[in-house]
């Protein structure tokens, strides 16, 4: 069980790739950092903590009560077809969240039927509006620095949405959302 206080670290880094034509008689292609690109880009940060509450449950994301005697136990928020619905996370600072690539209700227990048709769409509502901040297909994951912000007026929302993202369709299934959530 972790007590006191803590720090989440991030980082990330992003570098424009491009195809290179394999050489005669090789096979496969391979990729080299864009030669039309001066670089990439990378940034990182951390957001210190005032404690590591271990015990929140589906408030944040997890909880240090074991399963199997092995490892914390997860908690997993659904989207919904047809509204955002908000992850129950009360304080955070910061928030992870990921497109789990299955269908599913909230709780304890991992989806088993697959969803990488639907894209999860990721919004901030601030009490009177939402504002999309991304859209995860299945196996990606975004992380969302909310310091300084009130809590009590912000909340992170979630919704499943057609893949097509042009006209902001319903999914056609809920997806089911892992999710960190720390203050």
């Amino acid at each position: 069980m972790a007590t006191g206080a803590g720090k989440m670290q991030v980082a990330v880094s992003a570098t424009p790739a491009e195809k290179i034509t394999p050489l005669e008689g090789a096979s496969g292609a391979s990729f080299i950092a864009a030669s039309s690109i001066p670089g990439g880009i990378g940034g990182s940060y951390e957001v210190t903590l005032a404690a590591i509450d271990d015990s929140g449950g589906a408030t944040h994301g997890f909880s240090n009560t074991v399963n199997d005697s092995t490892a914390p136990v997860k908690y997993y928020a659904s989207a919904a077809i047809g509204a955002l619905s908000a992850l129950t996370a009360a304080a955070m600072d910061v928030v992870v969240v990921k497109n789990t690539g299955y269908e599913g209700a909230a709780g304890t227990t991992k989806g088993t039927v697959v969803n990488t048709t639907d894209i999860l769409q990721v919004a901030i509502h601030d009490g009177s509006n939402a504002v999309s901040c991304g859209f995860l297909a299945a196996g990606e994951s975004m992380v969302i620095p909310l310091k300084a912000v009130s809590v009590t007026a912000h909340t992170v929302q979630i919704r499943s949405l057609n893949a097509s993202l042009a006209s902001f369709a319903d999914g056609a299934n809920t997806i089911q959302v892992e999710y960190l959530a720390l203050t």
